[in-house]
């Protein structure tokens, strides 16, 4: 290698080893290889990043669509109890004539229909299947005309079926109390309350709010008295009840 400075200055001769110019060579080339596989690399992180990010939003998604399956699942099984304690009212009602005429009441619809009949024909609005407030029956029918349910005192009572308000007041052993007409014969009565929250005359639907429980009258402590009469006679609410 020589070295010409300008302006005539005196001339320089460099000489470097083979060697030193095949290292340089091979160091270039490494380094070249080196930047090559670090970009690929850094592509290669980018695009794992993504795929990552992607994996977890439908991992979310997943497991969200999970949650939806699993309430569905609850919600047929639900259903599909419902449906098995209708077959078997509806599997114990062959042979019953649909309609019997009795005396007339001038909130009905003129002829007695039967809790059997309401379900034939689906009238499920006015038929007292829906559990009035979240507790366990401590005193079931037979010991009295209607059950006992245990709930906390101020729990909100709901209509079991849409009707009038037949009675809103206080009675002496039943305390503040309640009596629904559904129409054609068939009553509920709902005791033990602490507040009326409806007055007489007043139309309810199904799971309306209609009292706050309490520990009036001869309640055994904080509870709702739900009574069903049917035709003048007491039945078994837990026969009527479908869900809560």
């Amino acid at each position: 290698m020589l070295i010409i400075p300008q302006e005539g200055s005196k001339t320089f001769e460099l000489k470097i080893p083979n060697v030193f110019v095949a290292l340089a060579v091979l160091g270039a080339v490494l380094t070249v290889a080196l930047l090559v596989v670090g970009g690929s690399s850094y592509i290669q992180a980018r695009q794992l990043e993504r795929s990552f990010t992607t994996s977890e939003r439908e991992k979310a998604l997943l497991i969200t669509q999970v949650e939806v399956v699993r309430e569905l699942a609850e919600d047929l099984s639900r259903l599909q109890k419902t449906n098995q304690q209708l077959h078997t009212i509806l599997g114990e009602s062959v042979g019953l004539d649909p309609v019997e005429v009795v005396a007339r009441d001038s909130r009905s619809e003129g002829v007695y229909i039967s809790y059997i009949d309401r379900l034939r024909w689906g009238r499920l609005k006015s038929l007292p299947t829906m559990w009035p407030v979240s507790g366990a029956v401590i005193r079931g029918f037979g010991e009295l005309p209607g059950t006992v349910i245990d709930t906390p005192r101020g729990s909100l009572v709901r209509a079991s079926g849409s009707g009038w308000v037949r009675q809103a007041h206080f009675d002496v052993h039943l305390g503040a109390l309640i009596s629904i007409d559904h129409g054609n014969g068939l009553v509920t009565d709902y005791g033990y309350n602490s507040h009326l929250l409806v007055v007489e005359g007043d139309h309810v639907e199904k799971g309306q709010t209609i009292a706050l429980s309490g520990f009036s009258g001869n309640a055994p402590g904080p509870a709702l008295y739900f009574a069903v009469r049917e035709n003048g006679e007491f039945r078994d609410p837990l026969s009527y009840r479908l869900w809560m």
